[in-house]
C-alpha cells in the first residue's frame, strides 16, 4: 500500500510539473502542424530533462505516464522507460496508441531498437498495412543501423531492405517516404560497409518532394546527406539513441 501511495504521488507530482512547463504557442504548432490531438500542454524536450534525470527507467512511472493518453506524459513515458522493461506486446501496444507528434516516429522505435526484440518488430512492422506502423519500422531498422555495432548486423538483409527502398519508396505514402529515406540514410552513414550501396540507392531515388504540411520540417536528399557525412569522416561512427 504504501510503494502505491508513493508511484501515485509521482506520477501527480509528474503531471503537475508537466503543465506547470506547457507553453500554449508549443502546443497550438503541434496540433496544427505534427498531428498531435488534445489532451497536450506543449512541454519542450529540454524542459522534461529533469523529469528524466530524476525518474529514469521508473518503468512502473513509465507505463502509468503512457496510458493517460495525454501527449506529454507519453513523450516523457517513453524517455524515462527501460527498454529491457518491454515484451513485444507492450511495444505493439504502445504503437497503436502513438499517433501525432514524434511518438510513433522516434520515441516508440527507438525504444525498440534500444531492447531485445528490434530485429523481430522492425521487420514485421514494415509488412503492416498501416502506414503510421510501417513508418515506425523503417524507423526502427534505421536506428538498428546507426547504433548497433556491425558484428551485431544483419548485412544481407539490410542489403536487401536498402533495395526495397530503391524499388518502391515512391509508391508510398508521404510519412513512409520519409521514414525510409531516413533509413537508407542511417545505413549509408552506420555502416561503412553499406555506404557506397547506400550512395547508389540514393542516387536512383534521387529528392524526395514530400508534402510535410505547414512546418520547418523537411526530407534531406539521402546522397547529398551521405556525400557530406563522407567529408566530415562520420561514416561508421555509431551514435547514441
Amino acid at each position: 500500500m504504501e510503494r502505491k501511495s508513493s508511484i501515485q504521488a509521482d506520477f501527480n507530482a509528474v503531471l503537475a510539473t508537466l503543465e506547470k512547463l506547457g507553453q500554449p504557442s508549443l502546443k497550438e504548432m503541434l496540433i496544427r502542424n505534427h498531428g498531435v490531438h488534445e489532451p497536450c500542454w506543449g512541454v519542450k524536450l529540454g524542459d522534461m530533462k529533469p523529469l528524466v534525470r530524476k525518474f529514469k527507467h521508473r518503468q512502473d512511472l513509465a507505463w502509468a505516464l503512457y496510458d493517460t493518453g495525454h501527449y506529454d506524459a507519453m513523450i516523457l513515458a517513453g524517455m524515462i522507460a527501460d527498454p529491457m522493461a518491454f515484451k513485444r506486446q507492450d511495444l505493439t501496444r504502445w504503437l497503436e496508441r502513438a499517433r501525432g507528434g514524434s511518438l510513433a516516429g522516434h520515441t516508440v522505435p527507438r525504444l525498440v531498437a534500444l531492447g531485445p526484440h528490434a530485429w523481430v518488430l522492425g521487420p514485421r512492422w514494415i509488412e503492416l498495412k498501416n502506414a503510421r506502423k510501417r513508418a515506425a519500422g523503417w524507423v526502427v531498422l534505421g536506428m538498428l543501423a546507426l547504433s548497433r555495432p556491425d558484428d551485431t548486423l544483419d548485412m544481407q538483409r539490410l542489403c536487401s531492405w536498402m533495395q526495397r527502398v530503391g524499388a518502391s519508396i515512391h509508391d508510398e505514402c508521404y510519412e513512409v517516404q520519409y521514414a525510409m529515406n531516413g533509413f537508407l540514410i542511417q545505413v549509408g552513414c552506420g555502416v561503412e560497409f553499406l555506404h557506397q550501396k547506400a550512395k547508389e540507392v540514393a542516387a536512383r531515388v534521387g529528392r524526395l518532394n514530400l508534402g510535410l504540411g505547414n512546418n520547418a520540417c523537411q526530407c534531406p536528399e539521402a546522397l547529398a546527406y551521405l556525400k557530406r557525412s563522407a567529408q566530415k569522416g562520420v561514416i561508421g561512427k555509431k551514435r547514441t539513441l
